[in-house]
């Protein structure tokens, strides 16, 4: 979550604008929520419009997966609305990256009941089983703007983001991939992102 730069840790280093530095520029993805209850259908939005495109550019060879599950349902800091259901999506969607080569690691979480449904959905995944199903999901508008202000600052960097009259960045002139997804017209966010230091991660 990132609540305009009011959610903890308030940190500038978790906004959209940071993007990495030097030569590591366009690496750094922060895709900041601004509000809670985010849920199955806005995490995996955000997947399938951003980061999957952008994964499937930079054809990693290992997949670290940092699995803390405070954006699941039922933790009390977090406050999104993620189901077991809906993390097997996300790494399922993740195997086909790497080889199937994918590392699940356990770290944070402040609820033991979420962290252990929602980690045994994963490992299920990751041995074959086929996730459960969701159901009619949808990515909401408030996430839909947060994704759009992530790719604003990245079509610089990857094709996938890159919008009309933007150039690519010199050190990624060689990936050449296809994007996976057709963009929509950029929403403005309701909140100056200058105006509001700090953000979290997604998850």
């Amino acid at each position: 979550r990132y609540d305009h730069g009011r959610f903890y840790p308030s940190s500038v280093d978790g906004g959209p604008k940071e993007v990495g530095t030097d030569k590591a520029k366009g690496y750094n993805m922060n895709v900041g929520w601004n509000g809670g209850g985010m849920g199955d259908g806005d995490y995996i939005g955000v997947f399938h419009q951003l980061l999957l495109p952008v994964a499937y550019e930079f054809a990693p060879q290992l997949i670290i997966i940092s699995a803390g599950f405070d954006s699941a349902r039922g933790d009390p800091l977090g406050g999104c609305d993620i189901s077991p259901a809906g993390f097997a999506h996300m790494t399922h969607s993740l195997m086909a990256l790497a080889q199937g080569k994918i590392a699940l690691v356990l770290e944070g979480g402040y609820d033991l009941s979420a962290i252990s449904h929602s980690f045994a959905a994963c490992t299920a995944v990751l041995l074959g089983d086929p996730p459960q199903m969701l159901g009619r999901i949808s990515a909401s508008k408030r996430a839909t703007r947060s994704i759009h202000d992530t790719k604003r600052q990245h079509a610089s960097y990857w094709t996938c983001c890159a919008q009309s009259g933007i150039d690519r960045a010199p050190h990624f002139a060689s990936i050449d991939k296809t994007s996976l997804i057709e963009e929509g017209e950029d929403e403005e966010d309701e909140e100056d992102e200058d105006e509001s230091p700090g953000d979290d991660e997604v998850e």
